[in-house]
């Protein structure tokens, strides 16, 4: 298997007697491919084809990966078509008829101190959907990234960004609404040198630079107030649940979305 830099032209090749494979992700799902004799180079894929095309050419380490897979899309067909996410359905829908405001003339609309109010207020969503560890030793330790990342790059100075720890054992992290960038443990325990988490932050804070969170606002909206309506009448622990079974504040990006903020967190970290 060869994967060509587009860059540079540079190939890492992979041989199939000893390739790997992992599924990673929260908000969609990432392939990552290595070799078991090198597991310090991970190339990750988002095209489930690659993996159907692999699988009929007898790449055996391709066939788990899929059930996984397939696994997590039935589990999701299931919370969105259950009998509790119906009985709800209605008061949910009003909510969601929010999302389409233009996400484009949100992103326009909201100035840095209103986009930190609503960063505010959602946050008891996102920390109950994502299990944060507020004060969790690693945290400092990964403001601290942040901040030379600010001091290094004057898009960034004027940027006030706060920092959690996810106890989720996915390799992940993510940026929210009102400059709030997630890393999960599993990220931190997986990551082979500081330079790769410096390399993602950077990313993340890419994507909020460049307003993508608040773009994705849009689209979460009616999630989000559909939570919290579920919460009022349910009570907090019900809402737990509904919040996890319908994953909640959701924040995907677009493929050039992800290509733009790869290419400003390239300039952040160079």
């Amino acid at each position: 298997l060869v994967f060509t830099n587009d860059v540079d032209g540079a190939r890492i090749i992979l041989p199939f007697s000893t390739l790997q494979l992992s599924l990673e992700g929260i908000n969609s799902h990432h392939y990552y491919f290595f070799d078991s004799l090198k597991p310090e180079i991970r190339i990750c894929i988002q095209d489930i084809r690659v993996l159907e095309e692999l699988s009929k050419k007898g790449v055996s380490t391709v066939d788990t990966v899929l059930r996984k897979s397939q696994t997590r899309k039935r589990r999701r067909f299931l919370a969105v078509s259950s009998p509790w996410a119906i009985s709800f359905g209605l008061l949910i829908a009003i909510p969601f008829f929010l999302s389409s405001i233009p996400a484009a003339w949100l992103g326009g609309l909201l100035s840095p101190s209103q986009e930190k109010v609503i960063g505010r207020w959602l946050f008891p969503v996102i920390r109950l959907q994502h299990s944060i560890e507020e004060g969790h030793s690693a945290g400092e330790k990964i403001k601290y990234l942040v901040d030379h990342l600010k001091a290094a790059n004057p898009e960034l100075k004027n940027l006030e960004f706060d920092v959690y720890v996810s106890t989720s054992r996915e390799v992940n992290a993510f940026a929210a609404p009102g400059n709030i960038i997630v890393v999960n443990r599993g990220f931190i325990e997986n990551a082979q040198s500081i330079e790769e988490i410096m390399g993602v932050l950077a990313h993340e804070a890419g994507h909020i630079v460049l307003k993508h969170t608040v773009k994705s606002l849009s689209g979460a909206l009616g999630s989000i107030v559909g939570t919290m309506i579920l919460g009022s009448i349910i009570g907090y622990d019900g809402s737990v649940v509904v919040a996890k079974a319908t994953n909640f504040l959701s924040l995907k990006y677009s493929r050039d979305d992800e290509f733009a903020a790869d290419q400003k967190g390239f300039i952040f970290f160079e």
